[in-house]
């Protein structure tokens, strides 16, 4: 665990110095669930605490989220943000890794959340997610 600590101590997440924190120590819980999986259920209550007070300023939206509102796929949205130089591929991803990555571009649109697998899988994943903002780059199209 104290890897965990030392390894997340310098890593920013988040948009504001509380939610890095809170994110953090959801990562922690995360890898103590898979260090330890005798205590994994006894951890879920406090992960799901934790998560219940993640609440940003900013809304954050999924490609598929982003899609509906402008009546296009998840898929061609994807590819419109890369075509946009806001994310490229993440070509050697591991398991719990994202699929897309922010560019420089990217980043001040975009945001990781984390997410724990269902179940039985206590993988946490990491999710690109877009800011409203980015609605605007999409030439003005608003669902």
């Amino acid at each position: 665990m104290e890897l965990v600590h030392l390894a997340l101590k310098n890593v920013k997440l988040g948009n504001t110095p509380e939610q890095s924190e809170s994110l953090k120590a959801g990562a922690a819980i995360s890898a103590a669930q898979v260090i330890s999986p005798a205590i994994a259920q006894a951890l879920m209550p406090a992960q799901k605490l934790l998560a219940a007070t993640n609440t940003a300023e900013v809304v954050y939206l999924t490609p598929t989220s982003l899609g509906e509102r402008l009546g296009m796929s998840a898929k061609a949205i994807n590819v419109a943000l890369i075509r946009m130089e806001l994310q490229y591929k993440n070509v050697n991803k591991a398991k719990g890794e994202p699929s897309y990555l922010p560019t420089e571009k990217g980043k001040q649109y975009s945001a990781m959340s984390m997410a724990t697998g269902q179940r039985g899988d206590s993988t946490t994943y990491q999710h690109l997610k877009w800011s409203e903002r980015v609605l605007k780059l999409f030439d003005g199209k608003r669902a």
